[in-house]
């Protein structure tokens, strides 16, 4: 798979962001195998539960069987744009 298709598949993630400081994120996970897991950051007002979009990527890998990691794709910045974004 493409980088850019990987970027493209975070990009779609991003959309599902809740964010109480408005800084959505997306993340996508290509595997050695060929499959990709998808995530998007979550957060609550209270501060207590909190959440990455790479932290949620994994999870979904894990549950529903591990894999190697390949490539991560991570996208984000305040809503309606897009800057550069490191992982947690």
């Amino acid at each position: 798979m493409k980088t850019s298709k990987l970027i493209e598949m975070a990009v779609d993630a991003r959309r599902f962001a809740v964010s109480p400081t408005k800084y959505y994120v997306g993340a996508a996970i290509l595997t050695k195998a060929g499959n990709v897991y998808t995530g998007c950051n979550f957060g609550m007002n209270d501060g207590l539960f909190n959440i990455c979009a790479e932290q949620m990527a994994i999870c979904k890998l894990i549950s529903e069987g591990r894999e190697r990691i390949d490539k991560i794709a991570i996208v984000g910045g305040p809503s309606g744009q897009m800057i550069q974004t490191t992982p947690c």
